[in-house]
């Protein structure tokens, strides 16, 4: 399985998603906002309205995404 987490260089809380995945030998890719994306096309892409990061989505085996959320919704995807 692999996610995608978008998030901004400051950001603590994406640090921390990014460490969580590559503690369990997640595969993610990191989409930069600002850079890579602005907060619209975020908002396009996930299909809703943006106020925080990171904001993770996981991609499933048939190419669909589903939305997980910020950090603390994918603790709850581990366990934690």
């Amino acid at each position: 399985m692999k996610y995608i987490v978008y998030g901004t260089p400051s950001c603590s809380f994406c640090n921390k998603a990014k460490t969580l995945l590559e503690m369990h030998k997640q595969n993610y890719a990191y989409k930069e906002v600002g850079t890579e994306l602005t907060k619209e096309q975020l908002e396009e892409t996930l299909n809703r309205k943006v106020r925080t990061v990171p904001q993770i989505v996981r991609v499933l085996p048939d190419g669909f995404t589903e939305y997980v959320g910020g950090f603390d919704e994918l603790k709850k995807v581990f366990g934690m």
